[in-house]
């Protein structure tokens, strides 16, 4: 085994800066599965290929905990993310309890209803953007499914401001936030959520209802000063990330009417949880649009890899939205086809996507963001989406992966021409 790290990739921050996803693709082809860059001021070790991230994967809880800024740190508070060790396994679980199992069973007609309001205000809209749309949608899932506010009342009001507030802030620039009154709003609207939060865990007491607030507070396991730290990671998962794979699923099921309309038979034949149709499209979603450029952890003792030994105080990444264009990986892996994710075989490639991470910082969300996804498909049966434009040419791609310009979209009844 080599006892030396990767060398590092000259020049690698400001690269990666100006195009993420070009640069890592460009090193994966020189120097294979994995490679070290300068990244931020830290020898950072990506990790890819069908290999690399497994590596990383195996050492976490051992030698690596996850990398976040002070910023993140001071806005979200003890959120699960934020948390090593035991901390971070004893937070995990009840969070992922209050999003599957019999909790998700309960709140999937809640969000097939949902769905169904906002897919029926697209069609009135004539020309809408898909990116705002998808948008708005998450976050009435924050607001009904996650918060269970009721609608109209002080806090439902005040909530969609002040979220925008604290996602505004997640945003900005750690340098100079103490400055930075884009920051300090949000910071101030991060502490307002946290009493809207306490409020509805207060409420749950007496009125339990079928949101994560209520499960989460009904396990009992999470201690209620940290509810509000937790549900501010989730819902601003809930909202960007979630809305950035429903934004381009739309996209791709607009450009492929045969894929959309292969969908539709099968929801009307098998339902929408059974049919193969809308997972392999939920699933190549996941694989050619992965939300998250890169996920980053410090290393908190050597860790020895067949790649090399890399010291205490590096970093160690994995790209899932890179690692999943590699053509190692994937054949013409630019191209949007879910027939690659049919069939059994198909399921268990499924099961590979990097898109969630995996290994013990796995997101616990999601299979509450893929119920999302496959009743939009679900309501979007009986439409044809078309686009009013060219396809986005241009894509933002921190802090996740979204269209530069607007996406006009139309969504019109399939009977009408």
């Amino acid at each position: 085994m080599n006892s030396s790290p990767p060398g590092l990739v000259t020049e690698s921050s400001d690269l990666f800066q100006a195009d993420p996803m070009a640069f890592l693709l460009s090193q994966h082809a020189q120097h294979g599965e994995v490679f070290a860059m300068e990244l931020d001021g830290t020898p950072t070790v990506i990790f890819g290929g069908e290999r690399g991230p497994a590596v990383l994967f195996r050492a976490e809880r051992n030698h690596l905990a996850v990398h976040n800024t002070p910023l993140v740190h001071e806005l979200f508070g003890r959120a699960v993310f934020n948390l090593v060790g035991e901390h971070h396994r004893r937070a995990r679980r009840p969070l992922r309890q209050a999003v599957t199992g019999r909790p998700l069973r309960e709140m999937t007609p809640a969000v097939a209803a949902l769905v169904a309001r906002h897919v029926a205000r697209w069609s009135e809209l004539g020309v809408f953007d898909l990116h705002e749309a998808t948008r708005a949608l998450t976050l009435d899932v924050c607001a009904r499914l996650i918060l269970g506010l009721p609608p109209g009342c002080d806090d439902d009001q005040q909530f969609p401001g002040l979220f925008a507030a604290f996602v505004a802030a997640a945003e900005a620039d750690c340098a100079v936030r103490d400055s930075d009154p884009v920051y300090q709003r949000g910071l101030a609207a991060a502490g307002e959520l946290r009493a809207m939060i306490g409020r509805r865990v207060a409420a749950v007491d007496g009125t339990p209802g079928r949101d994560v607030v209520s499960h989460l507070v009904g396990a009992g396991e999470v201690s209620p000063s940290d509810v509000g730290d937790h549900l501010l990671a989730v819902m601003i998962a809930a909202r960007e990330t979630t809305a950035s794979l429903l934004t381009w699923m739309l996209i791709e099921i607009a450009q492929d009417p045969d894929n959309a309309q292969t969908a539709a038979g099968e929801i009307h034949t098998a339902g929408h949880l059974d049919s193969a149709a809308v997972h392999a499209v939920l699933w190549e979603t996941e694989r050619r649009h992965s939300p998250n450029m890169l996920s980053r952890r410090a290393v908190t003792a050597d860790l020895a890899t067949p790649y090399g030994v890399i010291p205490h105080g590096w970093h160690a990444a994995y790209s899932p939205a890179a690692n999943h264009l590699l053509p190692d990986l994937f054949d013409d892996p630019g191209r949007f086809r879910p027939a690659r994710f049919a069939g059994q075989a198909g399921a268990r490639r499924a099961g590979g996507l990097l898109t969630f991470g995996q290994g013990a910082h796995a997101c616990p969300g999601k299979p509450f963001a893929e119920l999302l996804a496959v009743t939009v498909m679900t309501a979007l049966g009986a439409h044809r989406l078309t686009l009013a434009g060219p396809p986005p040419e241009q894509v933002r791609y921190l802090p996740v992966k979204i269209p530069a310009c607007p996406v006009r979209a139309v969504l019109r009844p399939r009977s009408r021409p």
